[in-house]
């Protein structure tokens, strides 16, 4: 009697999915959590020192050069042009983003002031032709002056925003201030969310409040931040990133005119998110559909 073992290799092909989860949850976190912006046809996201660049072109990023230039307060700078097949994420990593070329190489950490990224190309005599080029401050990339509003929806299978605010009001802090208006506070973005009736035309008041009592101002008008349409609700939502959190203490929220303060309110952070009572109750039925 012959016995044949045959040895499954399934490890194999539990390997390549773990990757597929793994590089798609890192794509997915930098998008939620990093700065993000579009030039042209290029998406750029930067997030915990590393540059993702993304495109949908059907034929992909072209052979052209990159530009990368780190740029001093002086204006000089660090030249770290590169090709992109140094830097192109294999296909065979990429599943939920498998619809974008996507290229992912380190940032330079030391100081800087500006970074310069784009492509360009050298025409017959050898002198360089930018295709595109985006300058994008240190301080942006650190308070996020940009970032990511459902850009790619059309070429992805799941709502990113609308399963990121689904699951924060499912576990972070959630309270109502004093004018009928509600705040969701997660470990990056402050969200505020208003019924139909509520009067968002006048300025809010968004100040990140530091020990010294002087404060970064990030007050805003609701429409310039709404992402309603994108949640696919009928109420008014605003969604606005949080600074580093060494950066302040309080929060002093409000809306007011030229002329007035209309109402102000203030609260400190950490001490909300201590509290277990201030969570999601069912407010809106947010999370029937």
């Amino acid at each position: 009697m012959l016995i044949f073992f045959v040895k499954c290799n399934s490890n194999k092909h539990e390997k390549k999915g773990s990757n597929f989860s793994k590089f798609d949850t890192e794509i997915q976190t930098a998008l939620l959590k990093g700065y993000f912006i579009k030039e042209g046809q290029v998406y750029i996201c930067i997030f915990k020192n590393k540059i993702y660049l993304f495109t949908n072109a059907r034929k992909g990023f072209s052979e052209n050069k990159f530009l990368l230039h780190y740029i001093d307060s002086n204006d000089n700078f660090l030249n770290h042009d590169f090709h992109k097949n140094s830097f192109l994420v294999n296909d065979s990593l990429i599943s939920k983003f498998k619809n974008f070329e996507i290229l992912k190489l380190p940032m330079k950490v030391d100081n800087y002031k500006s970074i310069r990224l784009g492509q360009f190309q050298r025409d017959d005599h050898n002198k360089p032709k930018n295709l595109w080029v985006k300058k994008i401050s240190k301080l942006d990339i650190e308070r996020r002056s940009h970032f990511y509003k459902d850009e790619f929806i059309k070429h992805l299978s799941i709502n990113l925003l609308k399963e990121n605010f689904q699951n924060s009001l499912k576990t972070k802090s959630f309270f109502k201030t004093s004018q009928n208006l509600y705040i969701l506070l997660n470990d990056d973005f402050i969200y505020f969310l208003a019924p139909k009736d509520y009067q968002i035309d006048s300025k809010f008041m968004l100040h990140y409040i530091k020990d010294d009592y002087t404060f970064i101002n990030s007050s805003f008008y609701f429409k310039d931040f709404k992402i309603q349409d994108c949640l696919n609700e009928d109420i008014h939502i605003a969604r606005l990133p949080l600074p580093r959190k060494e950066e302040y203490s309080k929060i002093r929220i409000g809306q007011f005119t030229k002329t007035e303060n209309i109402w102000v309110q203030e609260f400190l952070p950490e001490k909300i998110k201590n509290n277990p009572l201030l969570k999601f109750n069912g407010e809106f039925s947010l999370l029937s559909n």
